[in-house]
């Protein structure tokens, strides 16, 4: 996660916390005490390597100030079910993740949420020995294609950059906001039909890996 910026939003706890856990980020936070004096601050231009964090929850958000966020973000809420369009401003990636939460997770989603937005900006991603053109949700070998879902896009994304294996609990987290381990059927399902397709169209049997310690690409 190099070059990154967290711009965090009214929120001095989880800023002491980071930078008590990680005294190499205090350069890296941005504490700003409202929404209004970060979208006035040149941070909200810095699309490419930075991350606005801020409590959805709070009720003096509206959408006419949500429109004016240019950068990627990550909500922390009570509710993961509220409304999507909320969160889909400006064609933005939005990550939520539900309170309270750990903040290994919370760092999981940073990256995830960076990965996402640097592959958005590009239209090839190389995972293993293959290409995937993340506009079309196609990924590409030897000139065959097959269609992905965008939530199979994430999960090959998620696993790619975490290049160490996860637990199905943190994919749950990362890929589907989930924090609930009774959800567990939802990883096994996907990570099945994802193997099966590749099976079937590149004769591949184990893209998507796995062993004691979780999922891995």
């Amino acid at each position: 996660m190099d070059n990154i910026i967290l711009s965090i939003i009214n929120n001095q706890t989880l800023v002491d916390i980071i930078q008590e856990l990680h005294p190499n980020w205090s350069k890296k936070i941005r504490p700003y005490e409202d929404l209004q004096s970060f979208l006035l601050s040149a941070d909200n231009n810095q699309i490419s390597n930075n991350i606005l964090i801020f409590d959805i929850d709070e009720k003096s958000l509206t959408k006419d100030d949500l429109a004016k966020i240019k950068i990627p973000v990550i909500c922390l809420t009570n509710n993961l079910n509220e409304d999507v369009n909320f969160y889909s401003l400006r064609g933005l990636r939005v990550e939520k993740i539900l309170k309270p939460f750990k903040i290994n997770i919370f760092f999981l989603k940073v990256k995830l949420c960076q990965s996402k937005n640097k592959f958005q900006e590009m239209s090839f991603v190389k995972i293993s020995n293959y290409q995937l053109d993340t506009n079309k949700r196609e990924i590409i070998r030897d000139k065959r294609k097959l269609k992905l879902t965008e939530r199979e896009v994430d999960l090959l994304i998620f696993l790619k950059e975490t290049k160490t294996p996860v637990t199905i609990n943190e994919i749950l987290t990362g890929v589907w906001k989930y924090s609930n381990m009774s959800e567990t059927h939802t990883v096994e399902t996907h990570v099945h039909r994802l193997r099966k397709k590749f099976f079937e169209t590149f004769g591949e049997k184990n893209i998507i890996k796995n062993n004691a310690k979780g999922y891995y690409i």
